[in-house]
């Protein structure tokens, strides 16, 4: 099967979910504690089936990584404006 297109209708509500397993993965950390959260929690937060959180990730560690990597990322976008990244990173 060929690759969906950029943008395609697949790939925005493959974003979409990963978007709302992220965010309820966010606010119940905040709530409970990373160790009081499970991915039935997640999912049910999310409004979706266990089934599909797994889908997306094989638990809840990689949701963790996820979100970490987007704060890193938009961290060193942020950075990367003032006089490049490794200058800001410094001071």
């Amino acid at each position: 099967m060929p690759p969906k297109p950029p943008g395609s209708r697949t790939e925005r509500r493959v974003a979409r979910t990963k978007a709302a397993i992220e965010d309820a993965f966010v606010q119940l950390v905040l709530e409970r504690g990373y160790d009081r959260v499970a991915v039935e929690d997640i999912a049910d937060r999310a409004d979706l089936a266990r089934a599909t959180f797994y889908a997306h990730y094989p638990n809840k560690e990689a949701v963790l990584f996820s979100v970490s990597n987007r704060l890193v990322e938009d961290l060193m976008e942020r950075i990367s404006y003032r006089d490049g990244p490794w200058n800001a990173v410094r001071h």
